[in-house]
């Protein structure tokens, strides 16, 4: 089973592992888009990981899930991926 597959599934069932838990989030718009931009939170086995995630909607709501799904995404995809501390702290 390929790797998109795997995650496609892990997805597509809601993935059982933790969720995470939005740390901080913020929105900026620019010619009728929104941007949004969170940080999540997850506890591992290997402690405590930080990912960012960020994406663009015509809605702002719409802006701020999607950029959540992108860092929940790497979260499942690419936990490597995850922000630094000193990443977190200067994240806005």
């Amino acid at each position: 089973m390929d790797k998109a597959t795997i995650v496609f599934e892990k997805l597509a069932q809601g993935y059982n592992g933790p969720g995470g838990q939005v740390m901080k989030k913020g929105i900026t718009q620019n010619n009728g888009m929104f941007t949004g931009r969170t940080a999540l939170k997850f506890n591992t086995p290997k402690g405590i990981r930080y990912y960012a995630g960020q994406d663009s909607s015509r809605g702002m709501q719409m802006a701020l899930n999607k950029a959540t799904m992108n860092a929940r995404t790497k979260f499942v995809t690419n936990p490597a991926d995850s922000m630094t501390t000193q990443q977190f702290n200067k994240f806005k």
